[in-house]
């Protein structure tokens, strides 16, 4: 039994200890992680997710839900989903406007003539 234990002295009261199922598991782990699936998976890891937590965190000062309950807690994040879609709608809708107006060789871009087009 104590060959399955490995002790660390972490300072001078403490002992940590580490037991061998737990490196088997790290191992395990480590080795789907490695394996030619586990690196595709973690290459679309950080686009896919970190992105919008980002945003929401950092640039719109997100950090904790309002509303209690389960049922309150879905509606919220429904409400930050939508408003992240449409903020991406928005972005790629004034991307495609620059680009446009770029390629027609316009010095600024008419803001206010793209806005009351849009209103007509």
């Amino acid at each position: 039994m104590r060959e399955s234990w490995v002790n660390a002295i972490v300072s001078a009261k403490q002992i940590l200890t580490i037991g061998a199922e737990l490196e088997q598991y790290r191992q395990a782990a480590s080795d789907r992680l490695e394996s030619e699936k586990g690196r595709r998976y973690r290459s679309k890891r950080p686009v896919d997710v970190e992105a919008v937590f980002g945003r929401l965190k950092q640039n719109w000062g997100f950090r904790r839900f309002i509303l209690r309950g389960l049922e309150n807690l879905s509606t919220e994040w429904g409400i930050l989903s939508v408003a992240h879609n449409i903020a991406k709608v928005c972005s790629c809708i004034a991307t495609f406007i620059l680009l446009f107006f770029k390629s027609k060789g316009a010095k600024r871009l008419p803001f206010w003539d793209i806005f009351f087009v849009v209103q007509k």
